[in-house]
């Protein structure tokens, strides 16, 4: 990307240091700008300059996603795959709109990886972006590894393109239910790929008979084997978290379904590990069980395991800080895909600030974030003094600030509210 390029985008990027609202979605004017409109218009020349790559876009959030895994002090990544419906029923003038579920629902769908560390959770950079219109995709990866359409079979494709990351440590993919496929299973495992997939109530061989996930789960009831026990936070409260772990043969051939059809495919028995845990509240209850299979290697510990699938909802808090509590895109007056994608570029490199201050653990970093709470007036708990969108908030009135301090003295400004507000406002110790 050309200089000039590269120096609008950081602008865009720090307009984008903001919690938007659905009235305000647009870029943040910054004082430096002579107006609202400039501002606009520059938006609009950039989201919608052809000279403009996703994939040269995505680059710089890798790198900075490159970096941390490599400097984090785990000896695994987890790459947590998932996918979001962006629903814009209600703009008339984009064009490129998919139907999604009925025909009144109507928007585009995305699909993302996020890098996360494997220690804490802690998320590092969107890696890859997918975002599925009604004419064409858009995507950060290159062009012959979007053929396929279907959720599961995008994973691969993925995966693939995670070897030119540049990560030194093994990565981990992590997915819901909804990649459980036997054969997923074999193909990602026969091309050395590392996975974590919620199951079903699957049958497999164990211990030489043909049992299913609940079967198995009654018998390691009986001896005991729920050994490991952390607490957690399950749904903000405190719980406990028990993991038990064997080992189980996929034995039954793969039944995809494709345009509606079932077809029947058979593949060699694929040996894996059933990581099976179980969330309890402070009264013994049972809250949730999960069932879990993967092909990790025995150096990562089912403890580890279990923790990390606890850690998928990660990508959530990601796609809710991109909808309902930081950027609002769902309300984005962009109306095409192409500049609705790069726009989320930009809006992933501002969650990627964010997230390199919120793991960051020096007294200057901790004196930065107690900072910015304070600017964004929000109440916090005790157990979460920082959030990501409470930082955006706090950012969006400290940028500014820092332009205005290039004009501005302090004495001066001080003098200005001292002759204009109500002396009771005024309070500078």
């Amino acid at each position: 990307m050309e200089r000039r390029l590269c120096k609008r985008y950081w602008l865009l990027v720090s307009g984008h240091l903001k919690v938007a609202n659905p009235q305000a979605s647009g870029v943040a004017k910054l004082p430096a700008c002579p107006s609202s409109f400039a501002a606009t218009q520059a938006a609009w020349r950039f989201l919608n300059n052809d000279r403009v790559c996703i994939g040269e876009m995505a680059e710089p959030i890798r790198e900075l996603g490159r970096q941390a895994a490599n400097q984090s002090s785990s000896s695994f990544v987890l790459a947590i795959h998932d996918w979001m419906k962006i629903g814009c029923g209600s703009h008339r003038r984009k064009k490129d709109l998919a139907q999604l579920t009925h025909e009144h629902d109507v928007g585009y769908e995305l699909s993302s990886c996020l890098l996360a560390d494997g220690q804490n959770g802690l998320p590092l950079a969107p890696m890859e972006f997918r975002l599925e219109t009604g004419t064409e995709i858009h995507h950060t990866q290159e062009a012959e590894l979007v053929e396929e359409v279907w959720h599961t079979d995008q994973v691969a494709s993925v995966m693939q393109s995670s070897q030119s990351w540049g990560i030194n440590k093994p990565i981990i993919h992590v997915i819901d239910q909804e990649g459980d496929s036997i054969a997923h299973y074999r193909q990602w495992d026969a091309a050395g790929e590392r996975f974590l997939v919620r199951s079903e109530d699957r049958s497999v061989i164990w211990q030489d008979k043909e049992r299913r996930f609940s079967s198995i789960v009654r018998s390691l009831l009986r001896t005991d084997a729920f050994d490991i026990r952390q607490r957690i936070n399950f749904r903000g409260k405190q719980h406990e978290l028990r993991v038990a772990e064997t080992s189980v043969i996929l034995h039954r051939p793969a039944k995809p379904r494709r345009k509606g059809k079932q077809t029947t495919v058979a593949g060699p028995p694929l040996s894996v590990r059933l990581i099976v845990s179980r969330v309890y509240d402070s009264s013994n209850r049972k809250k949730a069980e999960w069932y879990l299979v993967s092909n990790a290697p025995a150096e990562i510990s089912c403890e580890q395991l279990a923790h990390s699938y606890y850690w998928r909802w990660r990508i959530e808090t990601f796609f809710k800080l991109l909808k309902s509590s930081g950027f609002e895109i769902e309300h984005w007056r962009q109306e095409t895909g192409s500049a609705i994608a790069k726009r989320l570029l930009v809006a992933a490199m501002a969650c990627v600030v964010v997230w390199q201050l919120e793991r960051n653990e020096n007294p200057d970093a901790i004196e930065m974030k107690t900072l910015l709470v304070k600017l964004s007036g929000r109440q916090m708990k005790r157990n979460r003094p920082f959030t990501a969108p409470a930082m955006l908030a706090g950012l969006e009135k400290l940028i500014p600030l820092m332009e205005i301090l290039q004009h501005h003295t302090i004495q001066e400004l001080k003098q200005l509210a001292i002759k204009t507000l109500p002396p009771q406002l005024i309070n500078f110790g």
